[in-house]
């Protein structure tokens, strides 16, 4: 009696093999994850993540522009202090302009 197939073709016990060393070596590896995650445990001193707090929006857009445009300007114009204790203050800005003619960039 003739074969009725081409004996060079892969044997199926041989593809059988392959395909459950494969499916065991899936199955190892999702076991080796699930002990690794469950024996991992969080390591103390680092904070967990906390979602930042939104910005405050504004209700009023044209009236809180106008607020800063006026702080801007009142900076701009006129003396006051940065910070007193370290003796920073701001000075409108046309009298620096006329210092930084006078005396050039301070060494």
């Amino acid at each position: 009696m003739a074969e009725r197939y081409d004996p060079r073709d892969v044997r199926p016990s041989r593809v059988l093999i392959v395909a459950a060393g494969g499916v065991a070596t899936v199955a190892l590896f999702l076991v080796a994850i699930g002990w690794f995650l469950r024996s991992a445990s969080p390591v103390d001193g680092i904070p967990t993540a906390q979602q930042p707090s939104s910005p405050p929006l504004s209700v009023s857009l044209p009236a809180e522009r106008t607020r800063m445009q006026a702080a801007t300007e009142a900076d701009l114009h006129h003396f006051g202090w940065v910070n007193r204790e370290q003796g920073i203050a701001h000075i409108p800005i046309e009298e620096a302009e006329k210092l930084f003619i006078a005396h050039g960039w301070p060494q």
